[in-house]
Formats: structure tokens, sequence, C-alpha cells
């Protein structure tokens, strides 16, 4: 999983570099181009990141024109993060990494292989935060 991980950290990148963005904004671009108007702490819940890290990344999206922040009106506490029109603007690079990357990833395994696999690591990251590890460890949804 650590040479998983590796590969893919380095072809982000190294990909994304060229678009000046780095993995950390893509997958909160990616998340964002299928959630829009979204909750900052939902963001940062459902990405599994603490909530600091969410509030830098949101940061540097909206300094970079990818996205803006609102307070949300019916919970002045609340933040609402939106994509702007250059964020949108991201999809087809979005696509084209995660087409990539998945092509790389799954070349040679059957249908039923690739079924397998998803199956095999949903239970792994259910077992991970069902663990007696400390919260801070599992980065989990609960952590």
């Amino acid at each position: 999983m650590g040479w998983i991980h590796w590969f893919v950290h380095r072809y982000l990148a190294r990909r994304l570099e060229v678009d000046g963005l780095t993995s950390r904004q893509f997958r909160f671009l990616s998340y964002l181009l299928r959630h829009n108007r979204v909750h900052q702490e939902q963001i940062a819940k459902d990405l599994m990141v603490d909530r600091a890290v969410a509030t830098r990344t949101i940061r540097d999206l909206i300094e970079a024109g990818y996205a803006v922040r609102e307070r949300d009106p019916a919970d002045r506490r609340a933040y609402l993060v939106t994509l702007t029109e250059r964020g949108r603007a991201t999809a087809p690079l979005i696509d084209e990494v995660v087409r990539n990357l998945n092509d790389a990833l799954l070349a040679g395994l059957s249908n039923e292989e690739q079924a397998t696999l998803i199956s095999i690591l949903d239970r792994m990251v259910e077992n991970i935060q069902r663990s007696e590890l400390p919260a801070s460890c599992r980065c989990g949804r609960d952590a």
C-alpha cells in the first residue's frame, strides 16, 4: 500500500504541477465538483482531514480563484464553499487525472477482480475506523 500511495502522490505532484495545483487541492476540487456549496466542516469530515488542513486548503483555493467561501445564512457560524467558474473549469483535468490513475492502477484486472479489490479496501477502511487505534492515528470520519 505504501508503494501505491507513493506512486499516486508522485503522479499527482508531477501532473498537477503544470496547472499550478497540489494533490491536496486536487482532492478538494474533485470533491467540490461533486458536492458544490458545502459546509467547510463537512468537507473536512468527508475528506477525512482535520479542520486546520481543510481551512488552509480552502484558503489556497480561494486565493487562486477556484472557490469562494461565504457565511451560511442559516448558521452564521458556518461557512459554505462554492466553486467559481475557474474551479468548475477544472472538471476535464480532474476527469483526465482520475481516468489515467485508474487505468494505471487497475490495468490487467478483470471487472470481477476490480469489484473484489474495492470491496476489500472498503472493509479495510471500516476495520481501521473501528479499531482500537487512537482517533488521531485512524484518519477516519470520527477522528
